[in-house]
């Protein structure tokens, strides 16, 4: 919802001039289960040269998240390449910067992300409602990121470690969401 969408429907001043202000400071609201102002991480990109190197990176990942989210309101809103590569992201800040004062926010952003790998989002699922069939756009992304990681890479990620044992147990199953894919899901 724009800004000025959302000023027009409020019908107090000072709640306007304060949907005011948040857009001159590059706010905008993103849907989430109801409308939350977004952080526009992308304008303090120009601190980068006066903080440390974790918070370089992680303002550069939570930019990308601010500009294009992945997920608003329950639908995938990147493809599958940028759900992995993404993820791969969070997980290898957490590796990298282990004392760094935002790992926790990042191990957060990790876990949700992860959980979309495996599973998709609630409008967006991995695997096709009706016949229980891995999306082929995604089963493509995945399979790629493997082949492009090496494995060397794979086996230095716990993430891409699941994915390829993940990957192999859904081609074992006919490309289906079965019961030992449900189980593998399940203990990870």
């Amino acid at each position: 919802m724009p800004m000025v969408l959302a000023r027009s429907k409020v019908k107090q001043a000072e709640v306007r001039m304060v949907l005011q202000d948040l857009e001159g400071m590059g706010y905008k609201l993103v849907e989430d289960g109801g409308f939350v102002p977004a952080i526009p991480y992308k304008s303090f990109k120009v601190f980068t040269a006066y903080v440390s190197k974790d918070l370089q990176v992680y303002i550069d990942l939570m930019a990308t998240e601010s500009e294009q989210p992945m997920v608003a309101g329950e639908r995938l809103m990147v493809d599958w390449y940028q759900v992995i590569d993404r993820t791969v992201q969070y997980e290898d800040f957490v590796q990298t910067y282990k004392t760094s004062n935002r790992v926790a926010a990042m191990t957060e952003a990790l876990e949700r992300a992860k959980r979309i790998v495996f599973n998709g989002t609630p409008k967006t699922p991995l695997f096709d409602k009706k016949t229980q069939v891995m999306l082929e756009q995604a089963a493509i992304a995945y399979e790629n990121t493997l082949s492009e990681a090496g494995p060397e890479r794979i086996e230095g990620s716990r993430l891409l470690t699941e994915l390829d044992d993940f990957l192999l147990l859904v081609m074992e199953n006919g490309d289906k969401r079965t019961q030992a894919v449900i189980d593998y899901l399940k203990a990870l």
